[in-house]
């Protein structure tokens, strides 16, 4: 059986219930400090694997960000430049991730909702892999990069 941290993966928690994001979801109720808490807890508890990040939304949560902070998460700001959904094409996505810098922080959606019925993240992934080291950069987990090189809140 393969467990997610056999391959080094880190895991992050993301938007606990953000199928359907609008303003009041973002800022009340999808990231309230009680939901966070409770999806922090049930996604160490499924994965085994301590939980080290916390990935904010574009739109500023501050009672997600103090939560997650108490939690003892970290918040990167992934490169919005180097964003795709995860239904854009394969295309889109290569040339959206093939633009990381070093220190960016590559966001790929690789699960599906109910808003997202399907995936091209996974499809992706081997030339984009492939066109960053063309360019001489090596990808890593967020804990390999080194401290200060990315954003954070």
């Amino acid at each position: 059986m393969y467990g997610v941290n056999d391959g080094g993966h880190e895991i992050g928690l993301d938007g606990p219930s953000d199928y359907g994001p609008n303003l009041r979801t973002r800022l009340v109720t999808a990231h309230g400090p009680r939901e966070i808490r409770r999806s922090y807890w049930e996604l160490e508890r499924l994965t085994g694997v301590d939980v080290r990040y916390f990935r904010p939304h574009f739109l500023f949560q501050p009672l997600a960000v103090a939560t997650v902070r108490l939690l003892g998460l970290r918040t990167p700001i992934p490169d919005a430049r180097n964003y795709a959904n995860g239904d854009a094409s394969v295309e889109e996505q290569v040339r959206k991730f093939s633009g990381g810098k070093e220190g960016s922080i590559l966001v790929l959606h690789d699960g599906i909702s109910l808003k997202r019925p399907i995936t091209n993240a996974v499809a992706a992934l081997p030339q984009v892999i492939a066109n960053l080291r063309a360019k001489g950069l090596e990808p890593t987990n967020i804990s390999g990069l080194p401290k200060g090189s990315y954003r954070s809140l």
